[in-house]
């Protein structure tokens, strides 16, 4: 079946990308007419239309048309991947990844001098935002969940995190250990609706962190550091992400009942392809050689 279509897809994703037969035209030095006639011949071999065509030029993918198009995009974005991974007298690999702000500076900078000594050179992506991968620009993604499906995860780490505030704040509020938090205390959180950390250190305290009322939003993890250096409030943050201010006297870690803040588990998250699959064992091994021991 896929021999009978393939020389017609490249006309279906041309039109596809542009939303536009005259834009598709252009690009393939080709009459709209020759397009149109190729787009037909595509549907009547499939037995649906692809577009819904609109007034005038405008013309839409139709639900069927959208899969297609998705799903070519992927298998596309995987054989590059393929290609450019055997190509003859190459000796190194260039790739996309993108990482959470606060993972990425302070754990994947530092890598990527040793990457570029074994080939793999990375365009470092960092972003707090949700990134869809499999209709992306990237080839790996640093998560610290797997709830996007059709990807394969390869775990990277598990990371301590801490219950910190700032050393005045502290001792204005008697701040000795957990079992001092109180409801009017201040907490410093990315989400005013959702914090895992939070939710699961307040629910063994049997208390409600939807039904906490005094949060402090700031949605970026360097922004909550430096909010809590300046005594806003509490914060629960990764070790390697505030060690150095802990050191310095900057904050204090206040302490914590073991296992009350679960370990934050990081997966490298890529389309299931050998060749990213490669990609990915060769970050966690430097990663462990580097950063872990």
């Amino acid at each position: 079946m896929f021999r009978q279509l393939s020389a017609h897809l490249p006309f279906f994703v041309a039109v596809s990308k542009y939303l536009s037969f005259s834009k598709a035209a252009q690009e393939l030095s080709l009459s709209q007419s020759a397009i149109s006639y190729q787009i037909r011949t595509l549907e009547e071999k499939l037995g649906f239309k692809l577009f819904i065509r609109g007034q005038g030029s405008k013309v839409a993918l139709s639900e069927k048309g959208k899969l297609i198009y998705v799903e070519y995009s992927h298998m596309e974005k995987q054989f590059n991947q393929l290609l450019s991974d055997t190509q003859i007298h190459r000796s190194k690999s260039n790739i996309k990844v993108t990482a959470p702000v606060d993972f990425g500076a302070k754990m994947l900078t530092a890598l990527i001098p040793m990457l570029e000594r074994n080939g793999l050179f990375i365009d470092l992506d960092l972003s707090d935002h949700h990134i869809e991968l499999k209709n992306s620009k990237f080839d790996l993604a640093i998560r610290d969940n797997k709830d996007e499906t059709g990807l394969e995860y390869i775990e990277l780490s598990g990371q301590e995190n801490v219950l910190i505030c700032n050393p005045d704040y502290a001792h204005k509020n008697n701040m000795v250990n957990h079992k001092n938090i109180k409801e009017h205390h201040k907490i410093v959180v990315r989400n005013k609706q959702h914090s895992r950390s939070w939710e699961g250190f307040l629910k063994a305290k049997n208390l409600s962190f939807k039904e906490w009322g005094n949060k402090q939003v700031i949605a970026n993890s360097f922004g909550i550091l430096e909010a809590t250096i300046a005594g806003v409030g509490l914060a629960i943050l990764p070790r390697y992400f505030v060690q150095h201010a802990i050191e310095s006297k900057l904050l204090i870690e206040i302490e914590t009942p073991v296992n009350a803040l679960p370990r934050t588990k990081f997966f490298i998250a890529f389309q299931p392809s050998t060749v990213a699959n490669r990609w990915a064992l060769e970050l966690k091994e430097t990663f462990e050689t580097h950063i872990l021991s």
